[in-house]
């Protein structure tokens, strides 16, 4: 009868490696959509505009910018909003609506947590007016 505590040992790992697949998020895979990889971008000086979007996360994750400013002395402030948010009120959005608003002197990069939602990317250019804010744009979200 040695074949018994076998069949007891065979059913007690094939019981403890069947799980339900339950809908562990760890099991889950994530992308990276990629909307701007090192894009460069024009904002003229005094300028405020939307540079890339609208895009839309259809899942919560990570979303990731850098502005690589080669001269390193462009000012600006860099925002992520809702797009609903900046097609209603352009750049005169306020800092409770933005996912990400910084200003920015030179280069900067940083990675946000982010809900689905649909999002533009805006940049206002601080310098002055006969001056342009030049640099390139990395910009994705990882959902």
């Amino acid at each position: 009868m040695k074949s018994a505590p076998l069949l007891v040992a065979a059913a007690l790992l094939g019981a403890a490696g069947c799980g339900s697949s339950g809908g562990n998020p760890s099991n889950l895979v994530q992308v990276t959509y990629s909307y701007a990889a090192g894009q460069p971008i024009t904002v003229a000086g005094g300028a405020c505009e939307g540079v890339v979007g609208p895009v839309t996360l259809h899942g919560d994750g990570k979303m990731y910018y850098q502005v690589q400013d080669d001269g390193g002395t462009d000012t600006m402030t860099l925002a992520i909003l809702p797009y609903s948010f900046f097609a209603s009120e352009s750049c005169n959005f306020t800092t409770d609506q933005t996912l990400v608003d910084v200003p920015i002197t030179g280069s900067a990069m940083d990675t946000v947590d982010a809900i689905a939602d649909t999002y533009e990317l805006v940049v206002a250019c601080t310098l002055p007016t006969s001056y342009n804010c030049v640099f390139h744009l990395t910009w994705n979200a990882t959902y």
